[in-house]
């Protein structure tokens, strides 16, 4: 829904008069208010650094020099709020203008010490470094005891040294000694220095430090650790274990806490421990070698696989051997991770025993996990050759069947599975997510709920029980369904944190709640989890729920990482379609077709039907309504009943301006999914340009009760709200959604649209100026400008305003009207004349219609073309609903007096 904007007919004397009073107060008030920098240093106080930041960023925007506002800003971005990034830009310029200025070379160095810990190649890390250390270097040059420049230089040695710079290690080791002794109580230098005498094995120099570090800062968990490390190598383990535990309890989601309390139960030969704890360190950081050597060292400790492992091999040299032996070998290369060596046991195996189906099992389950599916579904035929009602074959060769998406074939096999073993529950799971994709979903209960009887902690049917009911949920709205959705994925969750799509799906319904950070926050524990080894369907499950926040950028890097990394077609074309939105949603069209191509192009392909209708959603906002298009709609409907393609018809027959077919596609794609985004949205558009305000307004809150964190249904409730002259209702609205969309720019327009019906002159320019500053191609915002300067008499004002708005926007209805309004209004007639030629015709829009028509009431009244006007008012009335009909009776009534 476009941005709307109601202009006064003409100033009064009255409205002068107050303007007047108001100015001269304001003025008074103008002049006793604290200035931004004095607000920054209030909110700094209070440790509100982030609102401090902006207060200190306007302070720099009317006094661009301003030192301590350019140093206040280095210091918060740099040591609270960890953007050193965003801060060099201030230290750079302070440095700039005040060379000699101690406090800022010491910020520009902090700064570059920790960007240096961000940069993106050892080179760029080299750079930063030495240019921190050249500050550094100046300031003790100047002040040769300054202990921020001594700690901040022994930072830089102490980060040379771990990049391999043997020497840098006992020039900071000099720097620190300098500073304990100018300072003996700096917790950092204490820290530091026993971090170095810790990492080079000094542990009984590193013991006395550590512990002075813990008595000058008691909840610095990073002290506890160092201090365990010391007493685990100066004293002893038993020593050590206090300070361990200390440090975990303070921070337990820290892998470093866990590893040493690891180590020190591996010390005391405590064996149960030491792998629970080293598991705990592996679990949070895979990606570290430390961690997963130790882990691995305990592991074979506590299981003794290795040994197991040198005592079995010669069973497959010697060409022979117990086939139970032969086959507990198997497992064990296995699971060591050795598959080469496994699958050399195997074939051993199979020779030593041809008629065995155990070993053509085993060999067709290696094949099966090669992705190697024809040669792993011939050697589950042979087995079913030597033993044809062997149910694991059959499980096995349904479950491929099911991959395959050949679910007739599936069913029989696993149909049969399950009636040959009834307890095995995997062949009943399966045969319910037959029953699930083919829309049985009934029978797809019944086999999930008889898992569930035989397995209560059976995590996978938890979990699609969970999908059983958020289907409903979709389905009905019903939020009873919702609540029982959310409560299989939580007891699934918990019968098996390991279980990922538990977790997955449950960060997915917290993202149709709105809760984005939540949701995301469960995906990151996903992925941290897992490593390097996380699956990819945590990244699209990720990307996705980006896509849903409306950050576009963020989605498109993930879908892209999904694209090159995947080794499955199905994930790769998954994130294909999710890449194609993406950078549609940036404008960036003919990029998102060439995604959609690829995957057009694979005949078969599961989401080939939703590619052809993302195709048509991307042709159509780049084209137009074209017949191509509907013929693309028809296309993938014919594949599958998409919700998603008819609701991308529905958006068609809109831009067609057959509103009235686009509700009801709309409302076909309701019928197969309520919960789709921006079904009810996409209704609520085509209502209110058919005028339907009221109906219209059920819609965008239907949207908001299935989509709770929708943005654009949010801003558009909001607006038409405040088109029916509930301007409080519009502020409630648009207030919740700003807390969700904090930093949004059209959110920030459509507030100072609210503040403007409500006569809040100041708050209405303070938000659209801060929206020009979030995007400052937002011609709105200039538009909201314009009309502030109207109402408050400044008219030369309101036409530059105006006139940037249709610069930034050419095609805007509502810019190009509002610049025609103000030519009237400043008695350029002419000009607002040919403005008003210009402005684009609305077309079937009937909202849009009926504001151009009022505008061009107004603009001929105060050119005093009362005829004209006069011929307007009847197709202006005929459009109306209560209460505008009667603002326009006043009008005709105003025009009768004054002719």
């Amino acid at each position: 829904m476009a941005f709307s904007h109601r202009l006064a007919n003409k100033p009064t004397i009255l409205g002068l008069a107050v303007l007047l009073i108001l100015a001269v107060g304001g003025g008074a008030w103008w002049l006793l208010r604290p200035t931004p920098y004095q607000q920054g240093q209030r909110l700094e106080a209070e440790e509100r650094y982030e609102e401090a930041v902006v207060r200190y960023q306007e302070h720099l925007k009317k006094e661009p020099t301003h030192r301590d506002a350019q140093y206040r800003l280095a210091v918060l971005l740099t040591d609270k709020l960890n953007r050193p990034g965003e801060a060099r830009q201030y230290a750079d310029q302070l440095l700039a203008a005040h060379p000699e200025d101690v406090e800022a070379a010491l910020v520009a160095g902090r700064l570059r010490v920790a960007l240096a810990d961000q940069a993106p190649s050892a080179q760029a890390r080299q750079t930063l470094l030495s240019e921190a250390a050249q500050m550094f270097e100046k300031v003790l040059g100047l002040d040769a005891q300054n202990p921020i420049a001594l700690f901040g230089a022994a930072r830089v040695e102490f980060a040379l040294w771990s990049d391999g710079q043997t020497e840098a290690g006992a020039r900071a080791e000099a720097l620190l000694k300098r500073l304990l002794a100018a300072q003996p109580d700096d917790t950092d230098g204490h820290l530091l220095l026993a971090q170095y005498y810790v990492s080079t094995g000094r542990h009984a120099e590193a013991l006395p430090l550590a512990q002075r570090a813990t008595q000058l800062a008691a909840q610095n968990e990073y002290a506890y650790h160092l201090l365990a490390w010391a007493r685990l190598y100066a004293e002893s383990p038993r020593a050590a274990l206090e300070s361990a535990n200390t440090a975990v309890g303070m921070a337990p989601g820290l892998a470093r806490n866990h590893h040493v309390l690891g180590i020190i139960y591996l010390a005391l030969d405590n064996l149960q421990q030491a792998e629970n704890e080293l598991k705990r360190a592996y679990d949070f950081e895979r990606a570290n070698l430390t961690y997963v050597r130790d882990y691995v060292r305990v592991l074979r400790l506590a299981d003794k696989l290795v040994e197991s492992r040198d005592l079995l091999t010669p069973l497959m040299q010697e060409g022979g051997g117990d086939p139970n032996l032969l086959m507990t070998l198997y497992s064990i290369q296995y699971r060591l991770g050795n598959r080469d060596a496994a699958n050399a046991v195997l074939q051993q195996y199979i020779q030593s025993f041809p008629g065995s189906p155990e070993a053509l099992l085993e060999l067709a389950s290696s094949l099966y996990e090669s992705h190697l599916l024809s040669e792993a579904v011939e050697t589950y035929t042979r087995v079913l050759e030597i033993d044809p009602n062997n149910a694991v074959a059959l499980y096995n060769l349904g479950t491929i069947e099911l991959d395959r998406l050949n679910y007739t074939d599936a069913e029989t096999y696993l149909t049969r599975a399950r009636d040959l073993a009834p307890d095995l529950a995997k062949a009943r799971l399966n045969l319910g997510n037959v029953y699930f994709r083919t829309g049985r979903f009934e029978e797809a209960r019944q086999e999930y709920e008889e898992v569930r009887r035989r397995q209560p902690h059976n995590a996978i049917v938890l979990n699609n029980l969970g999908l059983l009911e958020r289907r409903s949920y979709q389905q009905s709205g019903d939020a009873a369904a919702l609540q029982r959705a959310q409560r299989f994925f939580q007891e699934a969750y918990e019968k098996d944190p390991g279980f990922i799509y538990a977790m997955l799906n449950q960060a997915l319904l917290l993202s149709r709640q709105g809760q984005f950070e939540a949701a995301l926050e469960l995906l990151d524990r996903v992925i941290q989890s897992y490593g390097r080894e996380a699956p990819q369907v945590a990244f699209l499950a990720r990307a996705f729920i980006r896509l849903e926040q409306g950050d576009f950028a963020a989605a498109e890097q993930t879908y892209r990482q999904v694209v090159r990394d995947s080794l499955s077609d199905a994930d790769k074309n998954l994130a294909r379609n999710g890449l194609a939105v993406a950078l549609y949603k940036q404008g960036r069209f003919d990029e998102a077709l060439e995604q959609l191509d690829a995957v057009v192009a694979q005949e078969g392909d599961r989401t080939r039907p939703l590619a052809l209708s993302n195709r048509a959603m991307v042709v159509m906002s780049r084209d137009g309504p074209l017949p191509e298009t509907r013929q693309l709609l028809s296309d993938a409907i014919e594949l599958e009943d998409l919700a998603e393609a008819h609701a991308n018809l529905a958006r068609l027959e809109l831009l067609s301006g057959n509103f009235a077919a686009a509700v009801a596609e709309n409302r076909r794609a309701q019928e197969h999914n309520e919960l789709l985004r921006g079904v009810h949205y996409n209704e609520a558009l085509a209502l209110e340009r058919a005028g339907q305000m009221r109906e219209a307004e059920a819609a965008y809150r239907q949207e908001l009760r299935v989509n709770p964190g929708f943005l654009d249904a949010a801003l558009n409730l909001g607006l038409n709200l405040l088109d029916q002259e509930r301007a409080d209702e519009a502020m409630a609205v648009l207030s919740a959604a700003e807390a969700q969309h904090p930093n949004t720019a059209r959110l920030q327009v459509a507030l100072a649209m609210v503040h403007l019906a409500q006569a809040n002159y100041p708050n209405a320019t303070l938000l659209a100026r801060r929206a020009a500053s979030l995007d400052p191609r937002l011609a709105a915002a200039h538009s909201v400008l314009a009309v502030v300067a109207v109402r408050e008499n400044r008219l030369d004002d309101a036409e530059r305003a105006a006139r940037a708005a249709v610069d930034l926007d050419p095609a805007s209805f509502y810019a190009a009207l509002n610049l025609a309004s103000i030519y009237a209004l400043a008695g350029k007639f002419d000009d607002a004349r040919h403005q008003l030629d210009r402005v684009p015709d609305p077309g079937a829009d009937v909202t849009a219609r009926r504001r151009f028509l009022n505008a061009r009431i107004a603009i001929l009244v105060n050119m005093g073309l009362l005829e004209r006007a006069r011929q307007v008012i009847p197709e202006s009335l005929a459009l109306q609903e209560q209460p505008v009909l009667s603002q326009l009776r006043e009008q005709i009534d105003a025009l009768e007096k004054r002719k």
